[in-house]
């Protein structure tokens, strides 16, 4: 086999299992095992993806950085830059990615915060 085994629903219960039955570690609040627990058990029954259970979405930084690197400015061709040379589809395409940045407030990622 040439990649990695995907897990099935029957080694989510054993992992669940294990947490409940043998795992002595301690947690930072006991209702943790519990949702990690339901979790376990969405994944399992639902077939939905981790991220959407999970939300691991870096927080804004509080020292004026995040506005620096994601400011309006910085998205885009600016007006006094070449806007002659583009067609019609061009302008449209451009408008179109400068606005699904701005509305997310953030540029799409390429890679995930693990591989950085």
């Amino acid at each position: 086999m040439v990649g990695k085994q995907v897990g099935d629903s029957g080694d989510l219960l054993a992992l669940q299992t294990f947490n409940i039955a043998y795992d002595s570690g301690i947690l930072p609040h006991e209702d943790c095992r519990v949702r990690l627990s339901a979790m376990y058990d969405i994944l399992a029954f639902t077939g939905c993806r981790p991220a959407e259970i999970v939300d691991n979405e870096r927080k804004r930084p509080e020292d004026g950085t995040w506005d620096e690197l994601f400011a309006d400015d910085h998205f885009g061709v600016s007006p006094e830059d070449s806007s002659e040379t583009l067609s019609d589809s061009e302008r449209q395409l451009e408008n179109l990615l400068i606005r699904e940045q701005l509305d997310r407030g953030r540029p799409k990622a390429l890679c995930n915060e693990e591989s950085i």
